[in-house]
């Protein structure tokens, strides 16, 4: 469901490409109709990090398991604690069997998760290398905020309206038409992580975390293209 303010942008969007248009409300006559589409699009260096950590570990019976894996998962959040700033929510867990060559069960398997979020990436890089005492780095990626992002798609789509318009004259002038109407326009928002070019560190643990804490390691929170396309068809007014 759309929030009020998502509403009112696209509202303002819509009412922007309809205005100073020449008899828009006339009824078609579906010749001279032209598509084509405008585009705004931006580069914006990535601003929050999303990882996830995990610990496997083997026991005797699932309970065992579960008290080791539990305990893990305890202990890490008790570390995380110590980054406000930093959001962090436990993730699958999973257990399973292992069986001997007579089907006979002799032990259990598991996995816990625990997944890290946050804008803050100096203080989630140091809470990722406190965790890697005892957690495995499983996944690191790097986007866009959604906060942010919603400020600069509401930017393009004022932009691209702006560009469809003026395409529109331009095509509607070319082909020697008086004016032209909108018939269809549909907007479209997409992003995509390419290559990444800003680098931080993920630090030793800290003293709080125990001794024993991996090397320094330089990451790049890397850039994300943000594009908001607006494809529509025209009627020329002759």
């Amino acid at each position: 469901m759309l929030s009020l303010q998502k509403y009112a942008m696209i509202s303002g969007v819509a009412t922007l490409l309809i205005s100073n248009m020449s008899s828009v409300q006339a009824e078609t006559t579906g010749y001279d109709q032209i598509s084509f589409m405008s585009e705004a699009k931006t580069e914006v260096v990535n601003d929050e990090l999303y990882a996830s950590m995990y610990q496997k570990a083997q026991a005797k019976t699932a309970k065992a398991l579960a008290i080791k894996l539990n305990k893990t998962m305890n202990n890490a959040m008790e570390i995380a604690k110590a980054y406000p700033n930093v959001e962090v929510t436990t993730g699958q867990q999973s257990t399973y069997p292992k069986y001997d060559k007579k089907e006979n069960i002799v032990g259990w398997t598991g996995q816990a998760t625990v997944n890290i979020k946050s804008t803050h990436l100096d203080d989630a890089s140091q809470l990722i290398a406190d965790l890697q005492n005892n957690l495995v780095l499983d996944n690191l990626q790097f986007g866009v905020s959604d906060k942010r992002k919603d400020k600069i798609k509401a930017d393009l789509l004022l932009k691209v309206a702006e560009r469809f318009q003026n395409r529109a004259e331009t095509i509607s002038k070319s082909w020697g038409a008086t004016g032209y109407r909108v018939i269809k326009v549909d907007l479209n928002t997409g992003n995509s992580y390419y290559s990444p070019v800003n680098s931080f560190s993920i630090r030793g643990a800290t003293k709080g975390a125990g001794a024993g804490a991996p090397a320094s390691q330089n990451f790049a929170s890397g850039n994300s293209k943000i594009s908001v396309t607006a494809n529509g068809v025209i009627e020329l007014i002759r």
